[in-house]
């Protein structure tokens, strides 16, 4: 039986909060927010307060009696239920949503067609896929920027902060560029993720196929090449110094199935993955907290776990405040 289409803000929220969308309920979705102007507002505001809520109530939980009212759509009661039960579900999971993302070109898949000259900004706790002009496709990781920029003779993306996973199109007549702050990562063809923290100019690459050149600069003026092959997973600092990881590039591009791996991983980054699918941030009080390393496989939404851990592992404390979780040493 296919479930029903979602009539209100509240139960798109819940959807949206599970797999991504096909292309048929993308196209369905854009027709419910041309319906009516307000729609798109009412739709924002209950993300926000989904994103700051309190978790109290299991998102698969409240998802289950949900799509078992939906399944009697047909009674106006059942539907207001519906309706009521979505709404306490954003008021109860701390869980974030993505910023609907609406294009007028879909593949088959249900990617969003990118134009050249596209800037897209994912929202905490959003993934999303996109083709670009070239039949290239990249997976943007939550809270990260993008943007495209393709000529006659080159194509190139920068990737602005975050993390992306790339398959690109062969051409060997055209190279491909990635610009990551001063780094550049430029291939012919191949699949790699790349993670990239802008504040401290860090780009960490993972070659899941094929070959790449990483550089300080781009193109033909990039200093410093290094050439890497399937297999390689390799941080590159801001100096050009580089440090090799013994992560895999599965492991590395793992958080497209909502895992995070980390591998004697400084706290400070690994609180920055993790905060990137946090509906409240994990902020720490003591700066020496950050230098601690941690090893482990977390999921990349259960906060709760990873905070047991660093309590558990480390012997911090943890105490909520209304807009984040603090992290501190034991008086």
């Amino acid at each position: 039986m296919l479930a029903p289409v979602p009539e209100t803000a509240a139960e798109w929220i819940v959807r949206l909060n599970g797999p991504a969308l096909s292309a048929a309920e993308r196209k369905a979705l854009s027709l419910w927010l041309s319906e009516d102007s307000a729609r798109l507002k009412e739709l924002e505001e209950l993300r926000i307060v989904w994103q700051i809520a309190g978790r109290t109530v299991a998102l698969p939980d409240i998802t289950a009696r949900l799509t078992a009212d939906m399944g009697q759509a047909s009674r106006p009661a059942v539907r207001r239920n519906a309706r009521r039960i979505a709404i306490a579900g954003a008021l109860a999971v701390a869980a974030s949503i993505c910023v609907v993302v609406i294009a007028e070109r879909t593949d088959r898949s249900g990617a969003v067609a990118l134009a050249n000259g596209s800037n897209v900004q994912t929202a905490v706790g959003q993934i999303q896929h996109y083709m670009l002009p070239d039949a290239s496709s990249v997976t943007v990781a939550a809270d990260s920027e993008v943007s495209v920029k393709f000529t006659e003779g080159q194509r190139e993306i920068a990737l602005g902060r975050g993390e992306l996973y790339l398959q690109v199109a062969h051409d060997q007549a055209r190279p491909f560029t990635v610009m990551a702050g001063t780094h550049s990562v430029t291939v012919t063809g191949t699949q790699f993720n790349l993670d990239f923290d802008a504040a401290r100019n860090v780009l960490e690459v993972a070659v899941t196929e094929g070959r790449v050149n990483v550089g300080l600069g781009a193109g033909p003026d990039a200093q410093k090449v290094e050439k890497l092959k399937a297999g390689d997973v390799v941080l590159f600092e801001a100096s050009g110094d580089m440090v090799r990881s013994r992560l895999t590039p599965k492991q590395a591009a793992d958080w497209r199935q909502g895992a995070l791996h980390f591998d004697q991983t400084r706290l400070r980054d690994a609180i920055v993955e993790m905060n990137r699918y946090a509906a409240k941030p994990i902020v720490a009080t003591d700066e020496k907290i950050t230098t601690l390393t941690l090893t482990g496989r977390f999921e990349a939404r259960d906060t709760a776990s990873f905070i047991y851990a660093l309590e558990t592992v480390f012997g911090l404390k943890t105490v909520e405040t209304p807009r984040a979780w603090e992290i501190s040493f034991q008086n």
